[in-house]
């Protein structure tokens, strides 16, 4: 797994056995841009452009990890072992960080974008500590706190959300119900697996 250090924004690789042994884990970002052209992207990251200094410093201040695993999406090899993994990789996070651009305040959480694609679906249910920061990176909440939001949204139950109910113990024409109206589904492991 490629890891890019927050602070020296320096790529590593790590073993599954390195992963399990970091100290305090890592986090990961939410998938879920609202840059358009200025999308933060792989090349951009070795580069060093201000928008990854900018995010990098948000995500690491939010998450106090220095490690977030990334990935190059115009390598086709690795965007497809990724798309792979990716569920295990949210479920495994310490913590995963949606920031939602698009919004200033909790009240306007469900309308942004972020819930319309199919990407933000696993980041949504995988990881165990998933946090919402609104477009001046102040914390709009947590799955807990947002729940009924959450669950009015997306039509997924509170205890998927929250955890403690593993998806796969839903119906697959549930899951799939999740799914709709998104764009962009191209992964297949949190719905039908």
């Amino acid at each position: 797994m490629r890891f890019i250090d927050t602070t020296t924004f320096k790529f590593h690789e790590l073993t599954d056995s390195e992963v399990r042994d970091l100290e305090n884990g890592y986090s990961t970002l939410s998938h879920r841009w609202t840059w358009g052209s200025d999308e933060i992207k792989y090349h951009d990251i070795l580069a060093l452009d201000d928008k990854c200094v900018r995010f990098g410093e948000g995500a690491r201040l939010r998450s106090d990890l220095d490690e977030t695993c990334c990935i190059n999406k115009t390598d086709s090899v690795e965007l497809g072992e990724a798309i792979n993994s990716m569920y295990r990789w949210y479920a495994e996070s310490a913590i995963c960080i949606a920031y939602l651009e698009d919004v200033a305040s909790v009240e306007y959480t469900e309308q942004s974008e972020w819930f319309m694609r199919g990407w933000t679906l696993q980041e949504l249910i995988a990881p165990k500590r998933l946090q919402f920061y609104n477009s001046h990176w102040s914390l709009l909440g947590d799955k807990s706190s947002l729940s009924d939001v959450l669950v009015r949204k997306t039509g997924i139950p509170a205890d998927v959300l929250k955890n403690q109910k593993d998806p796969r113990a839903c119906s697959v024409a549930q899951r799939m119900s999740w799914a709709a109206g998104r764009r962009q589904v191209v992964w297949r492991t949190a719905l039908t697996a």
